[in-house]
């Protein structure tokens, strides 16, 4: 039985301590695990890769801890796939997934439109790796279908809603053509911003599904992580093994208990910053301040309709437009009372940034404006908070200016 996504968040992976019965997953704060006998140890590392998540066991942290295999089993029953790699940020999934993927002599195809640190590695760091790339705006799926004709990649990556800019991209659409003419390409994907709560990518055709476990997965802000989703046991076995083993990459075990906590509320926590966003983002757009905003649930949203098949409900992030960098500066210095100025995202509390100059500094002007990172676009993150209170403040606020 498919138990509700709620039951699912407090259930999945746990299991009662059998010597302590502790209800909750303790913290095993080790690096490494004991043995009886070398029998015994070479029966433990056998299973140490997790080809059967159940039976995992355990050697050395550095391949696999009992607190992290509890958050991996919880968060394969969340995402309802049959397993999961947990890593030390969102940044080493969507690097470690990408890099595993590729094959020697082909290319890698991402959109144009990823997360700045996604960018970053593919423009910088695969050039140094002899690693060739192409990026594409795959709002426009023909010209998506010749690239793929005309090209061999091993990997195509990209993220729905895109960051900042919130724009959506047909999921099955773009899966369906990738594997038409790459059979043996994976498709990876971030669903960081749309969490596993309003979108199930695994479902549409996607190969590898990513998350910074860092944002709504864990939702407090306070513990760092990544995650890689799939279907197939044997590779993520193999994974482990690269990654986990070889790279090291793996989270600590505080902060999978961290994440682990935070995953308990997720469905809750979700629904109500989607339901704050939706009102937000309609108060937004009748305000005259503001001249555009960007939330998949409008159907001002240039691909309502896109987001209307995939995502249930429309998630909490969103970005609007004011008229010019100088009333965002006056609008966001220390006019806001309860809204913070931060770059993060998926939190319980609201939080606001300004891309242009922050998490999207770096990137180069002709991208930035190819993809909608204006001078006057400003991102949402919608926390938990009462509505009337996040409405009060970004009214008085936008009134100043």
């Amino acid at each position: 039985m498919q138990r509700g996504i709620n039951t699912r968040g407090i259930h999945g992976g746990e299991k009662s301590d059998p010597v302590t019965r502790a209800l909750k997953t303790p913290i095993y704060a080790s690096n490494t695990f004991s043995y009886s006998s070398m029998e015994e140890f070479f029966e433990d590392a056998a299973n140490a890769y997790g080809i059967n998540p159940e039976e995992t066991t355990y050697f050395y942290t550095r391949t696999a801890n009992p607190t992290t295999n509890a958050l991996e089993l919880k968060l394969a029953s969340i995402i309802g796939c049959k397993g999961t790699l947990t890593t030390s940020s969102g940044m080493a999934a969507i690097t470690f997934a990408i890099l595993a993927n590729y094959q020697a002599g082909t290319k890698i195809l991402a959109s144009d439109s990823v997360y700045r640190s996604t960018n970053q590695f593919t423009s910088e760091i695969l050039p140094k790796l002899g690693i060739p790339y192409d990026y594409l705006d795959f709002r426009d799926l023909n010209t998506l279908e010749e690239q793929l004709q005309d090209n061999t990649y091993s990997v195509v990556h990209f993220e729905s809603p895109a960051n900042p800019t919130m724009r959506c991209y047909d999921i099955k659409a773009i899966c369906d053509l990738v594997h038409e003419y790459n059979a043996e390409s994976n498709v990876t994907f971030d669903n960081t911003f749309a969490s596993p709560i309003c979108q199930q990518p695994l479902e549409l055709g996607v190969d590898f599904e990513i998350h910074s476990s860092s944002k709504y997965l864990n939702g407090h802000g306070d513990a760092l992580g990544g995650v890689i989703a799939c279907n197939d046991t044997e590779i993520l076995s193999e994974f482990r093994r690269q990654f986990c083993e070889t790279l090291g990459q793996t989270p600590s075990s505080f902060n999978s208990y961290l994440i682990l906590r935070g995953l308990k509320t997720i469905g809750l926590r979700v629904k109500k910053q989607s339901e704050n966003a939706l009102t937000i983002a309609k108060f937004l757009e009748g305000h005259q301040k503001v001249t555009r905003v960007y939330y998949p649930g409008l159907p001002s949203h240039p691909q309502f309709e896109i987001a209307k098949k995939q995502m249930t409900p429309f998630g909490g992030m969103l970005a609007f437009e004011l008229k010019s960098q100088d009333h965002i500066t006056s609008f966001l210095n220390n006019k806001l009372q309860l809204i913070k100025l931060a770059m993060d995202l998926g939190d319980i509390q609201t939080l606001i940034e300004f891309p242009y100059i922050m998490t999207h500094y770096d990137l180069e002007y002709d991208l930035k404006i190819q993809t909608g990172i204006t001078e006057q676009l400003l991102r949402l993150s919608i926390g938990i908070e009462d509505i009337k209170d996040l409405i009060t403040d970004l009214d008085q606020a936008l009134n100043q200016i």
